[in-house]
């Protein structure tokens, strides 16, 4: 039970640093998808995703440091995190691309979904 709330703690963590940055990145990525005219290549890009938002996560966490020291005349968060959350935010976002893949295949193999 203690290692589940470490770990809903470290999503909820993740979800107030990352999750408006992640909001813009992926409504950019869906417009972009919009545009690819393959499936193949929609999920080329599924592939790439994890590391095409760490330089957006970077920015973010950039200006969150400096909000902070505008807002609070503190740091909550420094920049020290960065490094952390960029790891952080490779393993969880190629799970979640791996999860994606399995019920994607998954779909395919019941006939549910074609190319």
């Amino acid at each position: 039970m203690h290692m589940l709330l470490e770990i809903d703690a470290v999503l909820i963590i993740f979800l107030a640093f990352g999750g408006f940055a992640y909001l813009i990145f992926s409504a950019a990525l869906f417009y972009w998808l919009g545009k690819l005219s393959a499936a193949s290549n929609m999920r080329a890009l599924t592939y790439k995703a994890p590391l095409l938002f760490i330089p957006v996560l970077i920015m973010f966490g950039v200006a969150w440091y400096y909000i902070q020291i505008i807002l609070n005349h503190e740091i909550v968060v420094g920049l020290e995190a960065i490094p952390y959350f960029t790891i952080s935010i490779i393993l969880v976002g190629y799970f979640y691309v791996v999860v994606i893949d399995i019920i994607y295949y998954s779909f395919k193999k019941l006939g549910w979904v074609h190319e």
